[in-house]
């Protein structure tokens, strides 16, 4: 065997010399025509290796062309750990679900919420128009009272002036009266002290009276003592 034979596969495991140069191995078994399990004709450490490997490739390739699937034996600590991780999954599936489910009733939630807050809103404001439709009301119940307050007012005023008028009257009639009355007593007195006759005076008086003059002149001649209006025949 030659140097060559003995420096191949030699160092790092993956390259062989040939002619004092470092070539790779599948150069080298290129070179050789050993590749894909072919016999080499100077074999080397790394033959057996090289050729279990590239049937390995060989039945991956076909397998992969053919698109048949190669069975492999289950591996309980690989299945384990597809199952954990499947688990995992289908719990942060649910646990996003739940969380979707709990956004949508907080949503629908809050809607119903505004809806039932809208609806107050409304009930409220349908409150305030109907209060502010009172109240207008109400102030105009008030300016008709003030407005006819004033016009009580007015017309009071008024009758009070009436009043104060017809008292002033009275008391003008009443000074006439006691004036008349004065006079009468005064009459009586002078016809009586000089022995003249009344009757004839008092029937002269009423053809020239007139009604209200009669009526004082009545009431005049019931205060004196023996005197009365019809006595005397007058009207």
């Amino acid at each position: 065997m030659s140097q060559n034979d003995d420096n191949a596969g030699v160092g790092d495991g993956l390259s062989a010399r040939q002619g004092g140069q470092e070539i790779s191995i599948c150069e080298h078994h290129q070179k050789q025509r050993c590749w894909f399990g072919m016999k080499c004709i100077r074999p080397h450490s790394l033959e057996i290796e090289e050729i279990e490997r590239a049937k390995r490739c060989q039945r991956r390739f076909e397998l992969k062309k053919k698109g048949g699937k190669r069975w492999q034996r289950s591996n309980p600590r690989i299945l384990s750990m597809r199952f954990n991780s499947l688990e995992a999954t289908v719990h942060n599936a649910i646990e996003g679900m739940r969380e979707e489910l709990q956004a949508v009733r907080v949503a629908v939630t809050e809607e119903d919420r505004f809806k039932k807050l809208e609806a107050e809103n409304k009930r409220l404001e349908h409150e305030n128009a109907l209060l502010k439709k009172e109240k207008l009301k109400h102030d105009k119940e008030l300016e008709d009272a003030r407005r006819y307050a004033r016009i009580f007012q007015a017309k009071m005023g008024e009758a009070r002036a009436e009043l104060g008028k017809f008292q002033a009257e009275k008391e003008k009639l009443q000074d006439s009266l006691r004036q008349s009355r004065n006079r009468c007593s005064n009459l009586h007195a002078y016809l009586k002290k000089h022995d003249q006759p009344i009757d004839r005076l008092l029937v002269t008086m009423s053809e020239d009276m007139c009604g209200s003059c009669e009526d004082m002149a009545k009431e005049a001649l019931e205060d004196l003592p023996g005197m009365n209006w019809s006595t005397y025949g007058c009207r």
